[in-house]
């Protein structure tokens, strides 16, 4: 059976892992994510914070299960 969850890790998120995270091209997500930017907040150099993570996933409705 196909497990319809993402696990997250606890860490912090480079610009190049997000979109094989979300299951989106980089510059879909980009565009996507441009109007929450400001929700989002900005990020630590090419980094994005976990919290932030999250809130992307909400944002696309996708189910995830954070792993330590």
């Amino acid at each position: 059976m196909d497990d319809p969850f993402i696990q997250v890790q606890y860490r912090m998120y480079h610009n190049k892992e997000l979109p094989a995270l979300i299951g989106l091209p980089k510059y879909t997500l980009n565009r996507d994510l441009k109007p929450f930017r400001a929700q989002l907040g900005p990020k630590v150099g090419h980094y994005w914070t976990f919290m932030q993570v999250i809130k992307m996933l909400k944002m696309f409705g996708i189910p995830y299960v954070v792993v330590h």
